[in-house]
């Protein structure tokens, strides 16, 4: 009921770091923006708010958040979007599937089932195949 106002917020300053004592509406707003904008953090949880790009130009101390050296429950494989720089990253806890394609590369998805990777190149995503 709340969506209108939630995505309003979502392009408000963002803080760096999580407030477990927030209201549950503004827990829900920063949850979306981190979900969203998240790339890089530092290990101390602060967010590295203001980079893009791909994981070999990170700022020093800001690391992917997928190789965080604390990430809890690194053992569940997550599969995530929303990071083009990155590009397809497959590996055993982390699947990056944006491989671009809003910017000429490719689209990526993975069959579940069996991990098995399609891409479609942004010229047959034109043409409608």
């Amino acid at each position: 009921k709340d969506a209108k106002r939630l995505l309003s917020k979502l392009f408000e300053k963002k803080r760096d770091r999580w407030k477990e004592d927030a209201s549950r509406f503004s827990r829900l707003c920063r949850a979306l923006q981190i979900m969203t904008t998240i790339r890089t953090c530092q290990l101390d949880g602060r967010l590295c708010l203001k980079f893009v790009g791909p994981p070999s130009e990170a700022p020093p101390g800001c690391f992917p958040w997928f190789s965080f050296p604390k990430r809890h429950l690194s053992q569940i494989r997550i599969y995530f979007g929303h990071w083009a720089a990155l590009g397809f990253y497959p590996s055993e806890t982390a699947v990056g599937l944006d491989s671009g394609c809003r910017w000429g590369d490719r689209l990526t998805a993975i069959r579940l089932d069996d991990d098995a990777v399609f891409q479609e190149g942004r010229r047959a995503m034109d043409d409608g195949l």
